[in-house]
Protein backbone atom coordinates (compact mmCIF):
# COMPACT_ATOMS: atom_id res chain seq x y z
CA UNK A 1 0.00 0.00 0.00
CA UNK A 2 1.31 3.48 -0.82
CA UNK A 3 1.93 6.00 1.95
CA UNK A 4 -1.05 7.97 3.19
CA UNK A 5 -0.88 11.71 2.59
CA UNK A 6 -2.26 13.43 5.67
CA UNK A 7 -2.75 17.17 6.07
CA UNK A 8 -2.13 18.51 9.58
CA UNK A 9 -3.77 21.84 10.34
CA UNK A 10 -1.41 24.76 10.88
CA UNK A 11 -2.98 25.46 14.30
CA UNK A 12 -1.80 22.14 15.77
CA UNK A 13 0.65 23.06 18.53
CA UNK A 14 1.71 19.56 19.61
CA UNK A 15 1.16 17.47 16.48
CA UNK A 16 0.71 13.75 16.37
CA UNK A 17 3.66 11.70 15.21
CA UNK A 18 2.94 9.16 12.49
CA UNK A 19 5.20 6.38 11.27
CA UNK A 20 7.12 8.05 8.42
CA UNK A 21 7.29 4.78 6.50
CA UNK A 22 3.47 4.77 6.34
CA UNK A 23 2.48 8.44 6.26
CA UNK A 24 3.56 11.68 4.60
CA UNK A 25 2.42 14.62 6.73
CA UNK A 26 2.00 18.05 5.22
CA UNK A 27 1.16 21.11 7.31
CA UNK A 28 -1.67 23.09 5.76
CA UNK A 29 -4.81 25.03 6.53
CA UNK A 30 -7.93 22.99 7.17
CA UNK A 31 -11.23 24.84 7.52
CA UNK A 32 -12.58 22.12 9.80
CA UNK A 33 -10.82 19.31 11.70
CA UNK A 34 -7.21 18.95 12.72
CA UNK A 35 -6.19 16.15 10.34
CA UNK A 36 -7.49 15.03 6.94
CA UNK A 37 -6.42 12.96 3.96
CA UNK A 38 -5.03 15.11 1.18
CA UNK A 39 -7.77 15.77 -1.36
CA UNK A 40 -10.59 14.48 0.87
CA UNK A 41 -13.00 17.32 1.64
CA UNK A 42 -15.65 15.07 3.20
CA UNK A 43 -13.83 13.68 6.22
CA UNK A 44 -11.40 14.70 8.92
CA UNK A 45 -10.46 13.97 12.49
CA UNK A 46 -10.72 16.45 15.34
CA UNK A 47 -8.06 15.97 18.02
CA UNK A 48 -8.80 16.87 21.64
CA UNK A 49 -6.92 16.67 24.91
CA UNK A 50 -9.17 15.70 27.80
CA UNK A 51 -9.32 19.25 29.16
CA UNK A 52 -10.00 20.67 25.71
CA UNK A 53 -12.76 18.11 25.10
CA UNK A 54 -14.51 18.86 28.40
CA UNK A 55 -14.19 22.59 27.77
CA UNK A 56 -15.52 22.18 24.24
CA UNK A 57 -18.63 20.27 25.32
CA UNK A 58 -19.33 22.73 28.14
CA UNK A 59 -18.30 26.39 27.79
CA UNK A 60 -17.42 26.00 24.10
CA UNK A 61 -20.58 24.08 23.18
CA UNK A 62 -22.26 26.72 20.98
CA UNK A 63 -19.09 27.34 18.96
CA UNK A 64 -18.51 23.60 18.63
CA UNK A 65 -22.06 23.00 17.39
CA UNK A 66 -21.38 25.56 14.63
CA UNK A 67 -18.21 23.65 13.72
CA UNK A 68 -20.15 20.39 13.56
CA UNK A 69 -22.76 22.10 11.37
CA UNK A 70 -19.97 22.96 8.89
CA UNK A 71 -19.39 19.19 8.66
CA UNK A 72 -23.05 18.42 7.90
CA UNK A 73 -22.29 16.86 4.51
CA UNK A 74 -19.32 14.81 5.71
CA UNK A 75 -19.45 11.04 5.49
CA UNK A 76 -18.42 10.79 9.14
CA UNK A 77 -17.41 13.09 11.98
CA UNK A 78 -14.74 11.86 14.40
CA UNK A 79 -13.26 13.26 17.60
CA UNK A 80 -10.34 11.44 19.18
CA UNK A 81 -9.80 12.35 22.83
CA UNK A 82 -6.27 11.74 24.10
CA UNK A 83 -7.37 10.18 27.36
CA UNK A 84 -9.34 7.32 28.84
CA UNK A 85 -13.07 7.65 29.34
CA UNK A 86 -12.79 7.09 33.10
CA UNK A 87 -10.49 10.10 33.39
CA UNK A 88 -13.55 12.27 32.64
CA UNK A 89 -15.35 10.99 35.69
CA UNK A 90 -14.98 10.86 39.43
CA UNK A 91 -13.77 7.45 40.49
CA UNK A 92 -13.46 5.72 43.80
CA UNK A 93 -10.39 4.06 45.24
CA UNK A 94 -10.24 2.52 48.73
CA UNK A 95 -13.45 4.31 49.68
CA UNK A 96 -12.18 7.74 48.64
CA UNK A 97 -13.57 9.78 45.76
CA UNK A 98 -10.84 10.70 43.29
CA UNK A 99 -11.53 13.75 41.13
CA UNK A 100 -11.29 13.53 37.34
CA UNK A 101 -8.00 14.18 35.57
CA UNK A 102 -9.30 17.26 33.71
CA UNK A 103 -9.41 20.76 35.21
CA UNK A 104 -13.19 21.18 34.97
CA UNK A 105 -14.06 19.89 38.43
CA UNK A 106 -17.56 21.36 38.50
CA UNK A 107 -18.59 19.28 35.50
CA UNK A 108 -20.16 16.02 36.58
CA UNK A 109 -19.83 12.69 34.74
CA UNK A 110 -23.56 12.70 33.92
CA UNK A 111 -23.11 15.95 32.00
CA UNK A 112 -20.20 14.50 30.01
CA UNK A 113 -22.21 11.36 29.22
CA UNK A 114 -25.18 13.48 28.11
CA UNK A 115 -23.01 15.57 25.79
CA UNK A 116 -21.43 12.44 24.29
CA UNK A 117 -24.94 11.07 23.74
CA UNK A 118 -25.97 14.30 21.99
CA UNK A 119 -22.84 14.17 19.82
CA UNK A 120 -23.61 10.56 18.93
CA UNK A 121 -27.12 11.53 17.85
CA UNK A 122 -25.51 14.27 15.72
CA UNK A 123 -23.52 11.48 13.98
CA UNK A 124 -20.28 12.44 15.73
CA UNK A 125 -18.11 9.57 16.97
CA UNK A 126 -16.22 10.33 20.18
CA UNK A 127 -13.32 7.92 20.54
CA UNK A 128 -11.07 7.74 23.57
CA UNK A 129 -7.41 6.82 23.16
CA UNK A 130 -5.05 6.56 26.09
CA UNK A 131 -2.63 9.28 24.97
CA UNK A 132 -1.31 11.08 21.89
CA UNK A 133 0.63 8.04 20.69
CA UNK A 134 -2.41 5.76 20.86
CA UNK A 135 -4.56 8.50 19.34
CA UNK A 136 -2.22 8.85 16.35
CA UNK A 137 -2.26 5.07 15.81
CA UNK A 138 -6.05 5.08 15.92
CA UNK A 139 -6.16 8.02 13.51
CA UNK A 140 -3.83 6.18 11.14
CA UNK A 141 -6.10 3.10 11.08
CA UNK A 142 -9.16 5.29 10.48
CA UNK A 143 -7.44 7.18 7.66
CA UNK A 144 -6.22 3.91 6.13
CA UNK A 145 -9.79 2.56 6.08
CA UNK A 146 -11.07 5.84 4.67
CA UNK A 147 -8.39 5.76 1.95
CA UNK A 148 -9.35 2.19 1.01
CA UNK A 149 -13.06 3.09 0.93
CA UNK A 150 -12.36 6.03 -1.38
CA UNK A 151 -10.26 3.81 -3.66
CA UNK A 152 -13.10 1.26 -3.86
CA UNK A 153 -15.58 4.03 -4.73
CA UNK A 154 -13.23 5.42 -7.39
CA UNK A 155 -12.86 1.94 -8.89
CA UNK A 156 -16.64 1.49 -9.09
CA UNK A 157 -17.06 4.92 -10.65
CA UNK A 158 -14.62 4.01 -13.42
CA UNK A 159 -16.34 0.68 -14.24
Amino acid sequence: MPKLNIIQDTREQTPWHFDQSLVNVTVGTLSTADYALKGDDSFGIERKSLGDFVGTISTGWQRFKREIQRMHSWDAKVIIVESNYLDCCYTEENGKVIPPVHNHYMIEPQFIMKQIAILTLMNVSVLFAHDAQHASHLAYVIFKERHEALRRCDGKAQD
